[in-house]
């Protein structure tokens, strides 16, 4: 249910005056037609284990992106464990991998990752995403 059709507290992403619920910005997010995803190989991260992550690029749009770059950042406490950019030239109508990322939790606290494409120095797409660490 994309609208709730009275007050309620349901599965609704709109409510019932038509204000956007968290739910609704989750969607907007993960429905970009231009997206930087991530495939976390690792499903069970640690506190001082390494783990994989593996950025992606959709594209949905009709449209090729020729000079772009994919820049991510993965922290735990602001504290930055990964960083790194891939210039990329990215296919209309296509999907690919863009790099494996290793990562070691320093402690339990959740992860961050972020990426975002970037194109002439404007952002054309972002993403975000926590990951749980356990002890």
């Amino acid at each position: 249910m994309f609208v709730e059709t009275w007050p309620s507290i349901n599965w609704g992403v709109v409510d019932y005056l038509r204000h956007p619920k968290a739910g609704y910005y989750a969607l907007q997010r993960a429905d970009q037609p231009l997206l930087p995803s991530l495939d976390p190989h690792t499903l069970n991260w640690k506190a001082h284990q390494p783990g994989t992550l593996s950025f992606w690029v959709i594209n949905d749009l009709p449209q090729a992106f020729s000079h772009s770059t994919l820049k991510w950042t993965v922290r735990q406490h602001n504290r930055v464990l990964a960083q790194g950019e891939r210039s990329l030239d990215i296919a209309a109508d296509s999907g690919s991998k863009i790099i494996d990322v290793g990562v070691t939790p320093a402690d339990d606290t959740a992860l961050r990752a972020e990426a975002k494409i970037v194109k002439d120095n404007v952002t054309l797409a972002e993403n975000h995403w926590t990951l749980d660490v356990a002890p």
